[in-house]
């Protein structure tokens, strides 16, 4: 593999910024766990052994005094869209000729109240549609969802989805998307309704609120979200009438982001507040095609400290944010100490 690019954005900062980073894994590593950890706020160039070489190729300010909440690259790598918590989306076009920079194209204001209160754009997604013809999904504080098109237009908003805010959103078919929220529902919802197609939750002792999903990038009726105490979920859509679902722990605290390998689609991997990264084994994805709704060995295991592929023995902020490399299966995850780690399995 030779250099990859991924971007990392500022979260609590009056200036807020994207910068684009390449690395590049070293042929001569001979160990099966690299792992390189460096400063996001400066450039800088990781290179041993058995590391990955980093360094920071530009940074981008965004004309907004918030926070930036989310960041996706189009499908084909063209174009980067950002969402803030002034309920933005800031839509860039990618020059790969110029060290990866980003050319301003539109900012569209797709969230706007909440009660008396601006409301924030706290996650989009981007569908898998190529070209000129994929679309934005953006959720918010004012439990809104919102589809827009590449170039900033806004084609159609949901309203009073949820009455807390929705946390995430993933496309889930070419028309319809999932959304999880404050308040513990996970929603399914089609882009030419006005409400939910279907609404669903785990009822267990006590409701929890998820903060990340993941849907599997070849079987859509299986969904991964990730809640606030820590505690990954894996959920069967094939019944929709009575979801099911099987979770682990071994976070301890909230689950940021979720990611299902798409080069070993058994595989999701979970960021969290307590500063680690984990590795979970699903028998459900080698499983759904061949079995019938309802099989006992829908499971995502293991829960145990080998399911613990990084801790910072220094930095305890927590990772917000991760990616998989869709070839090598490399990781790249980011935290709120400025810091980024590359594992390479």
């Amino acid at each position: 593999m030779g250099r990859s690019v991924f971007a990392t954005a500022t979260f609590d900062c009056s200036s807020p910024c994207i910068s684009m980073w390449s690395f590049d894994p070293l042929s001569n590593s001979d160990t099966n766990d690299a792992i390189a950890s460096v400063t996001s706020n400066s450039n800088v160039s990781v290179s041993t052994s058995n590391e990955a070489t980093i360094h920071q190729l530009s940074s981008t300010d965004i004309s907004s005094r918030s926070g930036i909440t989310g960041i996706e690259f189009t499908q084909n790598g063209s174009m980067l869209v950002t969402s803030t918590e002034d309920g933005y989306l800031h839509i860039f076009r990618i020059d790969s000729r110029d060290e990866f920079k980003l050319i301003p194209m539109s900012e569209t204001q797709a969230h706007t109240r909440h009660a008396s209160y601006l409301a924030g754009c706290t996650a989009l997604d981007i569908s898998r549609s190529g070209g000129d013809h994929c679309q934005i999904a953006s959720v918010g504080s004012d439990g809104q969802v919102v589809f827009s098109t590449i170039d900033g237009r806004i084609q159609h908003t949901i309203a009073k989805v949820d009455s807390q805010t929705l946390t995430n959103v993933q496309w889930r078919t070419p028309f319809q998307v999932v959304t999880t929220s404050l308040s513990g529902r996970i929603c399914l919802i089609d882009q030419r309704a006005d409400k939910p197609a279907l609404v669903f939750a785990d009822h267990g002792a006590v409701l929890q609120s998820h903060h990340s999903l993941a849907v599997h990038p070849t079987q859509s009726e299986m969904l991964v979200t990730g809640t606030e105490s820590g505690i990954v979920q894996l959920w069967d859509l094939r019944n929709v009438s009575s979801p099911e679902s099987s979770d682990t722990k071994n976070h301890k605290s909230i689950v940021w982001d979720l990611q299902i390998s798409s080069n070993d689609i058994g595989k999701v991997w979970s960021c969290s507040e307590d500063g680690s990264i984990c590795a979970w084994t699903s028998m459900a994805s080698r499983d759904l095609a061949q079995k019938g709704i309802g099989h006992t060995g829908f499971a995502i295991g293991f829960s145990g400290e080998e399911s613990v592929k990084y801790r910072s023995n220094t930095i305890r902020l927590g990772l917000n944010s991760l990616s998989v490399h869709s070839q090598t299966g490399a990781i790249v995850s980011a935290g709120d100490a400025g810091n980024i780690v590359y594992w390479s399995p």
